[in-house]
């Protein structure tokens, strides 16, 4: 039986391992505040594999970055997900964006609300976002 199991788990790796792509996120915090809360949402459980939010919670002082891996399904469209932004001096922001922009070059991009002002870009498979104070 555990011969079995083995044989079950390598085919489940196997088959992952032929749809997920390795991407990576990366929030760079070049504002005057530490980020105290940085929190992803509205992410579909089809596009991501093994879904949970990359950022939970995640406190990222100013003038530093942090990066997360995020692995995508192949077969789907965009990826999207919302973050939430809660700064040192309780302003917040919020934006949307497709994980898949540096493979599909559809970015998706909305800053929904905030006063800092949110970029993005891609290197390789890396979504990069950057905030800065207007």
């Amino acid at each position: 039986m555990a011969f079995l199991d083995k044989v079950l788990k390598a085919g489940q790796e196997l088959v992952l391992s032929e749809l997920q792509e390795t991407t990576f996120l990366q929030l760079v915090n070049k504002s005057s505040c530490d980020i105290m809360d940085a929190t992803m949402s509205s992410m579909d459980q089809l596009d991501w594999i093994n879904a949970g939010p990359l950022f939970d919670r995640a406190y990222i002082p100013c003038n530093t970055s942090a990066e997360r891996v995020a692995k995508i399904n192949k077969n789907t469209v965009h990826c999207p997900f919302e973050m939430t932004l809660l700064f040192s001096d309780r302003t917040s922001d919020k934006f949307r964006m497709h994980q898949k922009y540096p493979i599909d070059r559809c970015a998706g991009f909305q800053h929904l609300y905030g006063p800092h002002d949110i970029s993005y870009s891609s290197s390789g498979n890396k979504v990069i976002i950057t905030i800065r104070d207007k």
